[in-house]
């Protein structure tokens, strides 16, 4: 099914039926594939996020937007967002993408784009072609793409500064906004099964079970044993002589899934076991040090190949400071920086001290829970194994959901003080899909409703509002 039309709050509310997934690109907006296999966007649209046509959004929020759910005309199977819009997978297995295409992240041919969106950049404000059929799809954090093409072989496009097309080149065929790029998709030369992705750089799980990666190692991301990379990129300023690789390379595992945070990954091998590296400067490789093996730019501790956390599980999840996994019993164990109670172990203070003084544990803890999925924020919340939703964490904008900004605690960052709870608690609704914009939370009930809770910026909760809420809300028109 496709959808087609136009919402308008003066008008009856919109009823698009039950949902199966949702996927955030950035702060303040959310697309959801529906039953019928119909896809509608709500929040920010200030670089057509919508796909409805505009840039300009029926709702005016701190940016253009939408406060409620609108659809964008297409029949989806997968979607994935890149910061400033989104691609997904057809039902059909071709690949369209919409919004920001400063860094040809459209993957259309051109950096110009259909539409000029928010200060007067190129976008497109609907969905257009990309010319590939794909089986998954994963975003960094710079404005680019990596798919699983229906051959199993991988294709980017998009920002380039720091090798991230893994074609071989750093400086990119062609030149966006200030950056070398490529705006349509270039072969790796590599056939994959899984992908993940760092803020800058790529790493894929490939069709032998090992594990490669490419772009920036300014951390170790690369997991090759070396901060230096085979190849210098000249990152965002085009001059400067950074660590990278242009080409995918071997970490040296095998692994089953994988996971990226801001500058580190984290995968569960073959064994069952987790193993993390890159950055280590907040605990996040959960090897009992903070110190790191070694010593990345600006003498930042990290590991730069694959480091045990000693501990096996079947996922992770991170949100760039910290990490938690579901191990093989069900149960949920966290590791990395702390001041937000995101560990959930019951403190704060952390057993350790990571770097600029910020309270940590370097190894796994327990948060007393089992669960079957996890979602990141400044904080996290899981899907329990009895099917709830419990959050913990950052609640400075109500991303516990629990009815309270206050938090049961208060945590301390940067010397302020934010509500927060250092122990899961409930947000009294069962879910069976659980995915966050980075303020706040959306889930997918097991009736096939959305609800929102947190941060309203931009009309995120797509409940026709752009007020914080501590509680779940509807998003309008999704439901049985």
């Amino acid at each position: 099914m496709t959808l087609t039309g136009t919402i308008s709050l003066t008008g009856p509310a919109p009823s698009f039926g039950p949902a199966t997934s949702l996927v955030s690109s950035s702060y303040g907006d959310y697309c959801a594939i529906l039953a019928s296999d119909g896809v509608v966007c709500w929040g920010g649209n200030n670089n057509g996020q919508l796909a409805d046509g505009t840039s300009s959004g029926p709702d005016s929020c701190s940016n253009a937007c939408s406060t409620i759910p609108v659809p964008v005309g297409i029949s989806a199977t997968s979607l994935a967002g890149d910061g400033d819009g989104y691609c997904a997978i057809l039902t059909s297995g071709m690949v369209d993408c919409w919004g920001y295409n400063g860094s040809g992240d459209l993957g259309i041919g051109t950096t110009g784009g259909p539409d000029r969106c928010a200060y007067n950049e190129p976008c497109s404000t609907s969905p257009v072609p990309i010319g590939i059929s794909a089986t998954s799809l994963v975003a960094d954090g710079a404005g680019g793409y990596c798919a699983i093409l229906t051959s199993g072989m991988v294709d980017c496009w998009g920002d380039d500064s720091f090798g991230e097309l893994g074609d071989g080149q750093s400086s990119g065929p062609d030149q966006c906004a200030d950056s070398s790029c490529s705006t349509a998709p270039v072969s790796t030369g590599i056939s994959a099964t899984s992908l993940a992705a760092v803020n800058i750089g790529y790493c894929a799980i490939i069709t032998s079970g090992m594990v490669d990666c490419w772009g920036d190692n300014s951390s170790g991301e690369l997991g090759v044993g070396t901060t230096s990379g085979p190849d210098t990129c000249g990152g965002y300023s085009g001059d400067a002589n950074l660590p990278c690789s242009t080409r995918p390379v071997s970490t040296g595992i095998s692994a089953t899934s994988i996971v990226g945070g801001a500058v580190n990954y984290c995968a569960v091998l073959t064994s069952g076991a987790i193993d993390c590296w890159g950055d280590n400067s907040r605990g996040e490789l959960g090897d009992g040090s903070s110190s790191g093996p070694d010593t990345c730019m600006y003498s930042t501790p990290c590991s730069t190949t694959p480091s045990s956390t000693g501990i096996s599980g079947t996922s992770v999840a991170s949100n760039g400071n910290s990490s938690c996994a579901i191990l093989a019993s069900g149960a949920v164990d966290c590791w990395g920086a702390s001041f937000l109670g995101q560990l959930g172990d019951g403190t704060n203070a952390g057993p350790d001290t990571c770097m600029e003084s910020t309270p940590c544990d370097t190894t796994p803890s327990s948060t007393g829970i089992f669960a079957t999925s996890l979602a990141a924020a400044d904080g996290y919340c899981a899907i329990l194994t009895s099917g709830g939703v419990d959050c913990w964490g950052d609640n400075s904008e109500g991303e516990l959901g629990d009815g309270t900004m206050t938090g049961p605690e208060l945590c301390s960052e940067f010397s302020e003080s934010s509500p927060c709870s250092t122990t899961p608690v409930s947000t009294g609704i069962s879910a069976t899909n659980l995915v966050s914009d980075g303020e706040n939370f959306c889930a997918i009930l097991n009736s096939g409703a959305a609800d929102c809770w947190g941060s309203g910026f931009d009309g995120g909760l797509g409940d026709a509002s752009t007020n914080n809420s501590d509680v779940p809300v509807p998003v309008v028109g999704i439901g049985p």
